[in-house]
């Protein structure tokens, strides 16, 4: 992702790479993914997400929804709109996907930790693997 400044206009604008479809979209065409094509999605997911963590940022909403593939299947982690820094400590209230939400995120007294984007990222691999959204009993 880019962000161009526009000269004599005193605008900023954000330019990134063009993305088809998103993984939700891939999985509703084939229905799950075999172990090799859904590890080369969700490594560099994992990666990405480090890349996040370190700098203290928190995604909070991980889905199937929010990685987009590019034509060679390449994903990019896009929609921070719940996004929080781990300085923010609690959230104001809940937030997140049901289904790939942690169990954490339903309390909004405990502390933002990265371990929401890992059990969302887990959540996120059962879908591709099984076809299914995992479920809590």
């Amino acid at each position: 992702m880019h962000a161009y400044p526009c000269i004599n206009m005193h605008k900023t604008y954000i330019s990134m790479q063009f993305y088809p479809k998103s993984l939700h979209a891939y999985l509703n065409d084939c229905g799950k993914l075999d172990i090799t094509d859904s590890l080369k999605i969700a490594i560099p997911v994992a990666n990405a997400l480090r890349r996040c963590h370190l700098q203290e940022i928190i995604h909070q909403d991980l889905t199937p929804n929010n990685i987009l593939l590019s034509e060679e299947n390449v994903p990019a982690i896009c929609d921070f709109g719940l996004a929080r820094l781990r300085t923010q400590q609690y959230r104001s209230k809940m937030e997140g996907t049901p289904g790939y939400m942690a169990p954490d995120q339903i309390d909004y007294n405990a502390p933002i930790v990265p371990t929401t984007d890992i059990y969302a990222l887990g959540a996120v691999l059962f879908r591709m693997l099984t076809g299914d959204v995992p479920t809590i009993s």
